[in-house]
């Protein structure tokens, strides 16, 4: 993931999250946020997670 740029990154993170993808997907894109320290320009997965049927 080193090759993709921040705001690319930034963006799937949060198409991801739109397209409800799977959680340890988001984890690992969030995980990659915190370490290039973007972590705070997006909300965290565990905050959006919770679905309403």
């Amino acid at each position: 993931m080193e090759q993709i740029r921040n705001d690319i990154l930034i963006d799937a993170y949060l198409k991801a999250m739109d397209l409800e993808l799977d959680s340890e997907f988001l984890e690992l894109l969030y995980q990659e946020l915190t370490s290039r320290h973007l972590h705070e320009r997006v909300p965290s997965p565990t905050k959006n997670m919770i679905k309403i049927s």
